[in-house]
């Protein structure tokens, strides 16, 4: 306990160690930043496994982007083109880690900011069908986070505050701790396929929001007509 330890690249199993034998939850001091300027933007990132989460206002407009490169260390980029520009370009390079991703990745790309979802704590956890799929229960429940909810810091939708920003910051973080605790859950029961294809779905439905999908009418008709006969079948 209390070691320290350094992320390289995508090495999620440097990650997974800190996690299991690094410094416990309480222990473990936070860097949170407010990065304004676009060339903050690499330091921010580097080259590694990154944990991605979204804020929006009251307007329900975008309002920051937060990631995580290593478990206590996350940065705040409020929605500024420039800044957002430079985020879509280095996060090409990173595996990035989101919770519930599609509809963030949905949000970011009418914002100019794409990438392909590496892994999705959500679905971590409906694939180990655990009771809660939120963020914030199982951060609580495998790591023992003392995280916030929304709804005990901002009355009235997002605000920029310090407070603000250490919040929306310790989601990012949290993203990124608790989707890799539980993925080493998944592998422990063998359910990494599983997984592995519920992540690629994620991607594909994300495509299929933006874009829609061609509908075959003629093969719809014909599994409605079979849908219909075993129904009557049945009854």
């Amino acid at each position: 306990k209390g070691r320290n330890a350094k992320i390289v690249g995508n090495n999620f199993m440097a990650l997974a160690r800190l996690l299991k034998d690094g410094p416990a939850v309480d222990e473990l001091e936070v860097n949170y930043k407010y990065v304004i300027a676009p060339d903050g933007v690499p330091q921010a990132l580097g080259d590694s496994l990154v944990g991605l989460d979204i804020e929006w206002d009251k307007e329900d407009s975008l309002a920051s982007v937060q990631v995580s490169k290593a478990p206590g260390d996350a940065s705040f980029f409020p929605a500024h083109p420039d800044v957002l520009g430079q985020l879509d370009l280095f996060l090409q390079g990173c595996e990035v880690v989101t919770w519930n991703g599609p509809g963030d990745l949905l949000r970011l790309r009418k914002h100019g900011v794409n990438f392909k979802i590496a892994h999705d704590g959500m679905m971590a956890a409906y694939v180990l069908q655990l009771a809660s799929q939120g963020l914030k229960p199982n951060s609580r429940e495998w790591l023992g986070a003392n995280i916030e909810d929304f709804k005990d810091v901002f009355a009235d939708g997002f605000e920029p505050t310090p407070e603000g920003i250490h919040y929306a910051c310790a989601d990012a973080d949290w993203t990124l701790r608790t989707s890799m605790r539980l993925l080493e859950e998944v592998d422990k029961a063998g359910l990494r396929p599983v997984y592995d294809l519920g992540i690629r779905a994620l991607n594909l439905s994300v495509d299929m929001m933006e874009h829609g999908v061609l509908i075959d009418r003629s093969a719809l008709s014909e599994l409605d007509a079979f849908l219909r006969d075993q129904i009557d079948t049945a009854i």
